[in-house]
C-alpha cells in the first residue's frame, strides 16, 4: 500500500487509508497462523482411533491407548467393543474398578457379550467379590460351556464363598494363628481382597513380622492405592524396620488425600521429631560432646519406647558415647541433670542394645571396647569375635580382636615388672636396686632359720626375682618382652636362667646350701 501524497485527490486518499486499515486488521487476526494451516484439527475416524489405540496398547503405552479409546467412545458411545478395549487397558494398569465399570457398560449395551462377563467375573474374584464373580462366571458357562477353565474358575469361586465368612469371623476373634492358613489359601483365589489382607497384616504387626505386613498391604494397594488405613499401617511397619524415609513417604501420600487424618498426622509428626533429635545427637557426637549426646539419645526414648530398631540404635550409640567418657562419680551438672559413669553403667547400655538386636555386630564391638578399657581381655576378645561373626570383613573389628588376644596372652604371662615392684619404664639402675631389695628379703641365707615351708616360699620368690632381673636386664630381651613375645621359652632354650649376676664394684659372695640335706647351692654377688 502506497502512502498518500499531496497531489492525490481527497476521495482517493480516503480509499487508500481504508485499504491500509483493513490490511492491518487482517494481519492482526491471522498473522500468527502459518499459511495453509487449518484452524481446527482434523477429527480422526473411529476406525483410525481404534487402530491407534490398539497400537499404543501393543506398545505398552497404556495412557496413550486410553486417550484414543476415550475419544473413540465419545464418537461411538453405543458400541460395546469400545468399552471392552478401554477396560482391558485399565486392567493392565491395575485400575480394576474402572475396568469393572467399563465391562458393566459393555454388558449394558450387549447382554450376550461373553468376554465382558468373563473378565468382569475374574476381576471380581481377584478383588474378593466372590458372589458377584460367581454370577458372572455362571453366565459365561450359560453362554458358552466350552469356555477354557470355566469349570475350575466356578469351583474355586464357590470355595471362596463357602470359607470367606469363617475366615472373617476368626479374624474378628483375634484367632490369627487359626485364620492364617485358611486366609492364605483364600488369597490364592482373591489376592486383592481388602478385609483378608488387612486382617493378616494386623495379625502380623502384633507378632512383629513387619515384612509380612508389607506383603499383605501391598496386595491392597494394587487395587486401592490411596487406602488411608493401609498407608498408615505400611508406614508403621516401615518405621519399625528403621526405614524412616519410606514411612514418611507413605504418610505424605495419605496426607495428600486427607490432610486432616489424625492418626497419620500423629505418626508423621512423631517421626519428624525423632529425626530432629537424632540429628542433634549426631552433631554432638561429631563435636565430641559425648555427655551431651548421651543425654540427647536418652530423650529420644522418651518419645518412643516401643520401636525395637530405634531402641537398639539409641543404646548402641549411648554405648559408643559411654566408652569415650571416663568413670565419674555421681554429680549434678549445671543444667540440673544428675550424671554418673561407671563400668557397670557403661556395660548396661551395650547390654540393652544387644538385648533388642542380638544380630547387631556394632553393639558387641563397643561392648568389647568397654571390656578392653577394664582390661578384661577374655571378655573383650569374646565380644570382638562375635562382632566379627556378624560383620565379616570389618577390618576395625578384626584389628581390635587381634589386639585383645595379644593383650590376653600378655596378661597370662608372668609380670616381671610387678615381681620386682618397678614400672615398665624403670631404668637399669632401678632394676638393680629392686633386685638387691628382693635378695635382702628372700635370699635363702636370710631365711635359713625359718621352717622348711617358709624357706620354700621365700626360695620361690627369690627365683622369680632372679628370673625377672635376668630377662629385664638384657635390653634386647626386655624389648621383646614389652612387645608381648614369649621370651621365657627363648631364654630357657639359651640356658640363661639362675646363674651368677655381677653388679659392678666390690661386692661379696653368698653361698647357700639348702636345708634338709638336699645339697642345693646358690652363688650370687651383690654390689655394695
Amino acid at each position: 500500500v502506497t502512502l498518500p501524497t499531496m497531489s492525490t485527490s481527497p476521495s482517493l486518499i480516503v480509499l487508500r487509508w481504508v485499504l491500509l486499515l483493513l490490511c492491518i486488521i487482517f494481519v492482526a487476526i491471522n498473522g500468527d497462523e502459518p499459511a495453509g494451516e487449518s484452524k481446527e484439527k482434523k477429527q480422526l475416524s473411529p476406525a483410525r482411533l481404534r487402530a491407534e489405540g490398539d497400537a499404543a496398547f501393543s506398545n505398552r503405552d497404556y495412557n496413550k491407548a486410553i486417550k484414543y479409546f476415550n475419544e473413540l467412545i465419545s464418537i461411538e458411545p453405543d458400541k460395546h467393543i469400545n468399552f471392552h478395549k478401554r477396560a482391558l487397558t485399565y486392567l493392565v494398569k491395575n485400575d480394576y474398578w474402572k475396568a469393572v465399570r467399563d465391562w458393566s457398560k459393555a454388558i449394558e449395551l450387549d447382554n450376550t457379550f461373553k468376554s465382558a462377563y468373563l473378565y468382569r467375573g475374574k476381576t471380581y474374584k481377584k478383588l474378593g467379590k466372590c458372589s458377584k464373580a460367581l454370577t458372572d462366571l455362571n453366565k459365561v458357562y450359560e453362554l458358552d460351556a466350552n469356555t477354557k477353565n470355566i469349570g475350575s474358575m466356578i469351583e474355586e469361586t464357590q470355595k471362596c464363598l463357602n470359607q470367606y465368612e469363617t475366615a472373617i469371623n476368626l479374624l474378628s476373634q483375634n484367632k490369627c494363628d487359626e485364620a492364617q492358613p485358611m486366609i492364605d489359601e483364600l488369597l490364592e483365589i482373591a489376592p486383592y481382597d481388602t478385609a483378608l489382607n488387612v486382617g493378616l497384616a494386623e495379625c502380623n504387626f502384633q507378632k512383629k513380622d513387619f515384612q509380612a505386613v508389607l506383603t499383605y498391604t501391598a496386595n491392597i494397594l494394587r487395587a486401592d492405592p490411596q487406602n488411608l488405613n493401609v498407608l498408615l499401617l505400611r508406614g508403621k511397619a516401615y518405621y519399625q524396620l528403621g526405614e524412616k524415609e519410606l514411612a514418611l513417604k507413605h504418610y505424605k501420600s495419605g496426607l495428600k488425600s486427607d490432610p486432616e487424618h489424625k492418626a497419620i498426622k500423629k505418626e508423621f509428626k512423631k517421626i519428624k521429631k525423632i529425626m530432629r533429635m537424632l540429628d542433634n545427637a549426631d552433631k554432638e557426637m561429631n563435636s565430641l560432646k559425648w555427655k551431651d549426646a548421651l543425654e540427647s539419645y536418652a530423650s529420644v526414648l522418651s518419645v518412643d519406647e516401643e520401636n525395637n530398631h530405634l531402641i537398639s540404635f539409641v543404646y548402641t550409640n549411648r554405648c559408643k558415647c559411654a566408652t569415650r567418657i571416663r568413670n565419674q562419680k555421681q554429680e549434678t551438672q549445671e543444667d540440673g541433670v544428675v550424671f554418673e559413669m561407671t563400668d557397670a553403667i557403661r556395660l548396661s547400655f551395650c547390654d540393652e542394645a544387644i538385648k533388642h538386636n542380638p544380630d547387631d555386630g556394632e553393639a558387641y564391638f563397643y561392648r568389647g571396647r568397654a571390656f578392653k578399657d577394664m582390661k578384661k581381655w577374655d571378655e573383650a576378645a569374646a565380644n570382638f569375635k562375635t562382632a566379627m561373626s556378624k560383620n565379616q570383613g570389618n577390618r576395625e573389628y578384626q584389628q581390635e580382636l587381634q589386639n585383645a588376644e595379644f593383650e590376653k596372652k600378655k596378661a597370662n604371662r608372668k609380670d616381671y615388672y610387678g615381681i620386682l615392684g618397678v614400672s615398665q619404664h624403670a631404668s637399669q639402675k632401678e632394676l638393680k636396686k629392686a633386685f638387691r631389695k628382693c635378695g635382702l628379703e628372700h635370699h635363702p641365707d636370710k631365711v635359713k632359720t625359718l621352717s622348711d615351708e617358709e624357706r620354700d616360699y621365700h626360695e620361690a620368690l627369690f627365683k622369680e626375682c632372679v628370673e625377672a632381673h635376668d630377662l629385664l636386664s638384657d635390653p634386647e630381651v626386655r624389648a621383646k618382652y614389652d612387645r608381648g613375645e614369649d621370651v621365657l621359652e627363648q631364654q630357657q632354650g639359651g640356658n640363661r636362667g639362675g646363674g651368677g649376676f655381677p653388679f659392678g664394684g666390690g661386692g661379696f659372695p653368698f653361698n647357700f646350701q639348702g636345708g634338709g640335706g638336699g645339697g642345693r647351692t646358690y652363688s650370687f654377688r651383690f654390689g655394695g
